[in-house]
């Protein structure tokens, strides 16, 4: 049975990411419109910024302590991995068949730009935002599901989080007094 109050933790970090992500909606929707992005003065950046950072960084205590409760750090990237890839890649096979309809080019759409933007995006190697005749009027030309771009960020976090949870493992005195020094300096 779980703990109560740690359901009512999580739900409370889950409404702080809601918050955070309509927070960058909010922000996108201004740029796509052709107005300012609004700022937040007192961080010197706009809401966007704020939602970002705030999103990141609670996605970064969680992710810890689901390392934490694993077995392994293999298990932690193995459940990181079957969280991202399989959404990633049914949401890009979607931008393809979506693109395919809308295109206004479809002598370009099915051609080595495409395949591009379906490899590179379903593997995050290298990430591709156009596809051809998709979206050629809009503010930001051409651009299909920016957001993915977020993705080998998050992925550098969780190889970051298992490599030091790999480290510290080992518990040396020596090691974690290295790493501190490094972090520090």
């Amino acid at each position: 049975m779980q703990n109560p109050n740690s359901t009512h933790r999580a739900d409370s970090f889950d409404l702080l990411r809601l918050i955070a992500s309509l927070l960058v909606l909010w922000s996108h929707q201004h740029v796509l419109l052709g107005f300012p992005e609004p700022a937040v003065s007192i961080l010197q950046g706009s809401i966007g910024t704020l939602g970002v950072t705030v999103f990141f960084a609670i996605s970064g205590y969680l992710n810890a302590l689901s390392l934490l409760r694993r077995q392994s750090v293999r298990s932690f990237l193995i459940s990181r991995a079957l969280r991202i890839y399989p959404a990633l890649i049914i949401c890009v096979l979607f931008c393809v068949i979506l693109g395919a309809i809308i295109t206004t080019d479809p002598a370009r759409f099915f051609g080595l730009k495409t395949l591009k933007f379906l490899v590179q995006n379903s593997t995050l190697i290298g990430i591709e935002v156009r596809l051809p005749g998709v979206f050629e009027t809009n503010i930001y030309r051409d651009a299909v599901n920016g957001s993915i771009w977020t993705l080998p960020m998050e992925i550098a976090c969780y190889l970051g989080l298992a490599i030091l949870g790999a480290m510290c493992s080992y518990r040396s005195s020596r090691f974690l007094a290295g790493l501190c020094a490094i972090a520090v300096g």
